[in-house]
């Protein structure tokens, strides 16, 4: 259903009292190097300390936070802080959710 929304430019349809939607969720992940290992938790603290963003972290990050903190960066049309480029990356994911119309 997903690809076919996506191919026929659809985000919701109607009918019946339904509604089928697109939802779209974004979420904090951790870059990884050309051999596929994951930049480390020392070093994303310490680009998150660079730009002022300590309350994105504790013994360790604070991920569901830092996801929203993401979520409004894209919201306001803002990319990621420089310090944060290469060190952190925002995943996409998208899902079907439904309501009634």
């Amino acid at each position: 259903l997903l690809k076919h929304f996506e191919k026929n430019g659809i985000d919701k349809v109607s009918q019946s009292g339904l509604t089928i939607y697109v939802k779209r969720d974004l979420y904090s992940g951790r870059c990884v190097d050309d051999d596929g290992i994951p930049v480390s938790e020392d070093v994303c603290i310490k680009a998150l300390h660079e730009a002022g963003l300590d309350e994105y972290y504790g013994n360790k990050i604070k991920t569901q936070s830092l996801s929203a903190y993401f979520r409004e960066l894209d919201k306001e049309g803002e990319e990621l802080p420089d310090s944060l480029q290469g060190k952190f990356k925002v995943n996409e994911k998208f899902s079907m959710g439904s309501r009634k119309a």
